[in-house]
């Protein structure tokens, strides 16, 4: 890339931001290229405590409250990836503080993220940031995340990759970094659950996943391992407290209710277009898309079959699709 010059961080703050982001995106590709190292994480262990009172803090101002309900997770030399379920808003602060150890968190999207407190908050703390959208700097993040690791530093990251909206799914499909990059630096990886009702936030801490001795090659099935791990942790948060309603029992309206609840909360211009971009997308259809082309299909005695065994719910949404198509 051309020479690269820094900016002084209060000038950053007054840039128009496509400028901003490239600026930053520019950096991340300058440090990977210097060959960067992580020479500071001994310094955040030591000032993760009191990074944990100011969350602390600030959950109290917001009359939030954290409930860790189980945490079965072991101590261990070996560096650590927290990979954690993403249900809202407020999932990046009460994963730093439900976790015993100070961890760098890898954020996708940054945007305005860049000219507020929360940034000189995540820097103190450690973050790894990246846009989804750019392959270069996707895979810079990666590579950080492995040198933090090969350090002696821990990452905590949300593998769903976008806030988890859907209908009763509890974890959405994962991204497989976590699984590659913990056979890749003989890390363990600590599976949490976060869930949210209203102000009450609740997280269920799993035990140590190791990866000793896996293959790259098993990456795949590993990691869909991983998702039925974190599964578990989110149905046991449900059968706990409770779900305030089922999400099959839904109708349009509650389930609309639903998600604006969620949204409710969000910044830095995210919305549900842009949880649809980022999630995980697997190469084959997912159910509910592939179930959208029966609207366009002739019943007869052939086909019958296809509707065989679509629940009440989905039968509703069909018959919906019919009514206007037709």
């Amino acid at each position: 890339m051309a020479e690269f010059k820094r900016i002084n961080y209060f000038k950053t703050l007054f840039m128009k931001q496509s400028d901003l982001e490239q600026y930053y995106r520019d950096l991340r590709e300058y440090q990977y290229d210097n060959n960067q190292q992580y020479k500071h994480i001994e310094l955040r262990k030591k000032l993760n405590p009191v990074l944990k009172q100011l969350l602390r803090i600030e959950r109290k101002l917001d009359k939030q409250q954290l409930t860790i309900m189980k945490d079965n997770h072991q101590k261990t030399d070996k560096p650590k990836i927290y990979a954690v379920t993403h249900v809202g808003r407020y999932d990046i602060e009460d994963a730093l503080a439900s976790i015993d150890s100070s961890a760098f968190f890898l954020m996708g999207d940054p945007r305005d993220t860049y000219k507020s407190i929360d940034y000189l908050f995540l820097k103190a703390n450690g973050v790894i940031m990246f846009d989804t959208d750019n392959n270069i700097d996707r895979h810079i993040a990666k590579e950080n995340c492995v040198k933090v690791l090969k350090s002696g530093g821990n990452i905590l990251m949300f593998p769903e990759g976008a806030w988890n909206i859907t209908e009763n799914k509890p974890v959405m499909q994962l991204f497989n970094g976590a699984v590659e990059m913990a056979i890749r630096c003989n890390a363990e990886i600590i599976p949490i659950a976060i869930e949210t009702y209203d102000n009450n936030y609740y997280a269920n801490i799993g035990h140590n996943i190791n990866y000793e001795d896996k293959s790259l090659l098993d990456v795949d099935f590993l990691n869909k391992e991983l998702r039925d791990n974190m599964a578990s942790l989110k149905w046991d948060i449900w059968e706990s407290i409770g779900q305030p309603i089922s999400r099959a029992k839904m109708d349009e309206h509650e389930d609309q209710k639903y998600i604006d609840g969620i949204m409710r909360l969000t910044e830095n211009g995210y919305t549900v277009d842009e949880i649809e971009r980022t999630r995980y997308h697997d190469r084959v259809p997912e159910r509910e898309k592939a179930q959208e082309y029966l609207a366009d299909i002739e019943l007869n005695k052939n086909n019958s079959f296809l509707y065989d065994d679509l629940t009440v719910a989905e039968r509703k949404v069909l018959t919906k699709n019919l009514i206007k198509r037709h």
